[in-house]
């Protein structure tokens, strides 16, 4: 009996050491993140406007890296400026087109470029972002 207690206790101890191992296939992607992105976001703080739509292209999404592009347009009352990023994991960059990269005028923002973090500890999620262009203002999205 006591034999078979020690036993028990030994296989019990080498079965939870072998699964706690970290060399798993689940810690591989330990810091892997891909966030909702694809929604409308209300402009919280930045440029004037109602809001981003923001859409995450589907096709360049990599979840086993959690990085991907993004396009968006800024929305005004009367006006629509186009907007391309990217992410890793939580880190995101956003930048307003050239006029030459839209192929028309791009309004007042354009060719400025932010650099921020998806905040997931709100009970909204937001994207903070700094310009870094020429750092005169940073923006504030929150998810609508």
């Amino acid at each position: 009996m006591k034999n078979s207690i020690r036993s028990l206790l030994l296989l019990a101890g080498c079965s939870c050491m072998i699964s706690c191992s970290k060399d798993g296939p689940i810690e591989e992607l330990e810091g892997v993140y891909v966030p909702l992105f694809t929604n409308f976001w209300k402009i919280e703080k930045g440029p004037a406007g109602d809001g981003i739509v923001l859409t995450a292209v589907a096709s360049s999404i990599d979840s086993s890296k959690g990085t991907g592009l993004l396009t968006a347009s800024h929305l005004t009352a009367s006006e629509s400026y186009n907007m391309k990023g990217s992410f890793h994991n939580l880190n995101v960059e956003m930048w307003y087109l050239t006029n030459a990269e839209n192929g028309a005028d791009n309004g007042p923002y354009q060719g400025r470029k932010y650099k921020g973090r998806y905040d997931t500890l709100g009970v909204v999620a937001r994207i903070r972002m700094a310009n870094v262009t020429n750092n005169t203002d940073s923006m504030v999205i929150r998810l609508n």
